[in-house]
């Protein structure tokens, strides 16, 4: 089992990082819910060059669909640190994803942060995270790779 955690790709290890960093968004605070919401929408505007929301009441808006999206449709044990990571991810970049994972780049459409774009960027995350969780069950239940 030792052997096997030396085999993790470097992806593997920022996601087990960012797994081991901050509450999941079930674990926060109501209170913390709209923060983290502001966090993700920055991120993404920063992260794709989409424009930020255009007024308070757009903004309030989006960050609370955001939360009810990501509670609603079982991303929830997600952290801040993953869902941000989730869309570095999606950048083109050279690292080797786990188990020969090939997912499509996400293109960013619309003018601000959308749900869309957060769905599909949050799937693809998903995909990488659910293979690691099974690569260390097998490795628990004496399955080698």
């Amino acid at each position: 089992m030792k052997n096997d955690l030396k085999k993790q790709t470097e992806i593997e290890k920022i996601i087990i990082d960012a797994r081991l960093q901050g509450a999941s968004i079930y674990e926060m605070e109501e209170k913390e819910w709209r923060i983290a919401a502001d966090q993700i929408i920055l991120k993404c505007s920063v992260i794709t060059g989409c424009e930020l929301p255009f007024t308070d009441f757009f903004a309030a808006q989006l960050s609370e669909t955001i939360i009810e999206y990501i509670n609603e449709m079982g991303y929830g044990d997600l952290s801040l640190k993953e869902i941000i990571l989730a869309m570095k991810l999606n950048l083109p970049n050279r690292h080797k994803l786990p188990g020969g994972i090939e997912l499509q780049e996400i293109n960013f459409s619309g003018r601000c942060v959308n749900i869309t774009f957060i769905s599909k960027i949050l799937w693809n995350y998903m995909v990488i995270r659910n293979h690691i969780d099974r690569r260390f069950q097998n490795m628990i239940d004496g399955y080698s790779e």
